[in-house]
This record gives C-alpha cells, structure tokens and sequence, in this order.
C-alpha cells in the first residue's frame, strides 16, 4: 500500500512529524512517498519559504516513517500523477480545505481526490507552536559584552584535571 504526502516543510516541526507517522501507520503495511515543493514552485505560487529545497528534502529524508521522497512534487495531485507512482492513497490533514494559507489550485486537486475516494485524513496536532514557522536572521537583542581577563606572561596556566581518568 503506497500513500502520498505533500508539503513544502519549511521548518519542519512535530506536527509534521506526527501527521507523517499517521499516514505511515494507517494501513498494516504502508510504504509512505512524501514530495517536497522546491523552491521556484513555492516563489511560483507565492509561499514564502525560508530554508532552501535540498535542506527541506534532507530532514524530510531522514524522518523515521519516510520511505521514498519526492524531489519536486507537484503542486497539484492529479490521478496521473498517482497513476505514474502508483499511489493507492493521499493522506491529508482533516482542516485543509478551510485553512487560508491553503493554495486554491491545491485545493481543487485534493477535492477531485475526495470524490474519488483517494483521500486518507489525518488530524492536525493542536497545541503547537506555530511560531517556529519563521526563523529569525538576528538575535533580537545584542549579546553583551563580557570582558576578557588578561593573563600575565609570568602566570603558568593551570593544567587540565582529569576527573574521569580517560585522558585529555
């Protein structure tokens, strides 16, 4: 049983993790296929993205319940494109079709899905931060300054102690 998550992943957090995890243990025996935007779609379509695709790729390469990642995925799933992959489901959060951030053109795919029956819902995790949604570029305060001690020449810098006794 193969099934299909989409997702631009940008600041991947547990809500991702745990809506991969649903679709993963949906089914006794599931081979999960998750494609991620790149970048000239996402800029394409207007979603502001703050990592670059191949870092995207590689954190959603390495999660435990990944099986295969598509590279540039779609931004709309079209039976084709299941047909093509081999695709028996899309797994897709339950408030998508409400949610503003939500693409119209994405839209109209996941609902020709649903009439097909293609559809698996997975239910979004309440209670997470969205905030880690954009990472800051600067602290938003200065470090402050600690000053230096100044070593005399004449002082012996103490040696090392090794209190676990492996070595240093």
């Amino acid at each position: 049983m193969k099934i299909y998550v989409d997702g631009v992943f940008d600041g991947f957090h547990a809500g991702h993790a745990l809506q991969l995890r649903q679709a993963k243990l949906s089914f006794p025996s599931v081979h999960l296929i998750v494609g991620v935007f790149g970048d000239e779609l996402c800029h394409q379509y207007d979603y502001p993205v703050t990592l670059p695709h191949l870092e995207r790729y590689e954190v959603i390469r390495h999660c435990r319940w990944v099986d295969e990642v598509l590279e540039d995925a779609p931004w709309t799933v079209s039976e084709d494109f299941l047909r093509e992959h081999r695709i028996d489901f899309v797994a897709l959060d339950e408030g998508t079709s409400i949610d503003p951030d939500v693409d119209r053109t994405r839209l109209q795919g996941y609902d020709r899905l649903k009439s097909l029956g293609r559809i698996i819902p997975t239910r979004r995790t309440a209670g997470l931060t969205e905030g880690a949604r954009f990472v800051p570029t600067a602290p938003a305060r200065p470090s402050p300054v600690v000053p230096r001690a100044e070593i005399k020449e004449e002082e012996p810098i103490p040696e090392p102690i090794d209190i676990y006794g492996i070595g240093i």
